[in-house]
């Protein structure tokens, strides 16, 4: 073990029983935590291969996606662009 891992150990090992409860819980919380963001990168690394083809599709824009009419209100465009935007006036929303 490390320095910090002592330290910690030191710690944990000064508290009352009654905090040692805690210290279980938010551990156990801290590890669950852990194991969500694992499953989602996960599955985030899994669907970038599935996902590939559309993104990368150079014929999205003249095929079917085209012929998409817009909604009113809807925002469309690059991410980057959009995110350049002074929303209070480029954006108008018909009502």
């Amino acid at each position: 073990m490390n320095t910090a891992e002592h330290q910690l150990i030191e710690k944990i090992l000064q508290l009352p029983p009654t905090r040692l409860a805690e210290v279980t819980d938010f551990v156990d919380f801290l590890r669950s935590r852990e194991a969500d963001h694992s499953l989602t990168q996960a599955a985030a690394n899994t669907s970038t291969a599935s996902f590939a083809a559309v993104w990368d599709n150079d014929d999205a824009t003249t095929g079917r996606l085209a012929l998409l009419k817009p909604h009113p209100g809807v925002i469309n465009g690059k991410a980057d662009e959009l995110a350049q935007l002074s929303w209070e006036q480029d954006w108008k929303p018909s009502l």
